[in-house]
């Protein structure tokens, strides 16, 4: 009797130590979760503060960036008055006869025109404005340059300013140099041409003349003539590559 009295209390007894052993294993196990949660939350918490520090950072950069080029037309423009205040003033004092007008060069004036706005204007649109106002404003193709760098801000600006002097001067390189920047090519006028849809306000009219653009000048720039067969060709030719591809 006292053998199996003693066999149940150890019985008993290993019950009660497996019991706190789970039990222990049990506190332990949530603790460590516990633990593992809080690091994960701060972590968490580390990586968002970590973003937004990131997000602030190229705000700030973009704001300073942007100030840095308004800084710098602003400075362009500053130049290009005095140098028009000092052409002005040696046509006066040289006693030459020959009338000055707005369209003159030797009296440039700075043209009344919005800067373009990099990732918000379009570039194909914006340069045909300024053409059309250097045009009726009677200035020379060759002066063209001058305004134009005073107008520009972001990629545009970027592009022209990595151009050697001579090419500066040069407006129709300049167009080309910018229109490359913005992907303005034939490849860019035939992906326009295919991708393009009606954007927010536009009437069917306008989309229509729209399209026909970007056609008329994906034709030019591949060189085609404005004729229906050429156009035709030009179809076949752009297609046959995408079908051998597939």
């Amino acid at each position: 009797m006292d053998k199996l009295c003693k066999l149940q209390a150890e019985r008993e007894q290993r019950e009660a130590e497996a019991k706190l052993q789970a039990e222990k294993e049990e506190r332990e196990a949530k603790f460590q979760a516990e633990k593992e949660e809080r690091e994960a939350k701060l972590q968490a918490e580390k990586e968002q503060r970590e973003t937004e520090a990131k997000l602030q950072a190229e705000k700030e950069e973009r704001e300073a960036k942007l100030k840095m080029e308004e800084m710098r037309t602003q400075l362009e423009l500053a130049k290009i008055q005095a140098l028009a205040s000092q052409q002005s003033e040696h046509n006066l004092t040289s006693g030459g006869t020959r009338p000055v007008h707005e369209g003159d060069n030797s009296k440039f004036k700075m043209p009344k025109l919005p800067a373009f706005v990099d990732r918000k204007d379009d570039l194909d649109s914006w340069l045909l404005r300024f053409e059309r106002f250097a045009t009726t404003s009677g200035w020379p193709k060759e002066s063209w340059c001058t305004p134009l760098s005073a107008l520009l801000t972001g990629r545009a600006l970027e592009a022209f300013c990595r151009l050697s002097e001579t090419e500066a001067t040069d407006y129709d390189r300049v167009k080309e140099v910018l229109q490359k920047r913005y992907n303005l090519t034939e490849e860019g006028y035939m992906q326009r041409f295919r991708t393009c849809s009606p954007e927010e306000g536009e009437n069917p009219s306008m989309f229509i003349v729209r399209l026909k653009t970007y056609l008329e000048r994906w034709m030019k720039l591949a060189e085609a003539p404005q004729t229906y067969e050429a156009l035709g060709d030009l179809f076949v030719k752009k297609t046959i590559p995408r079908l051998k591809s597939s």
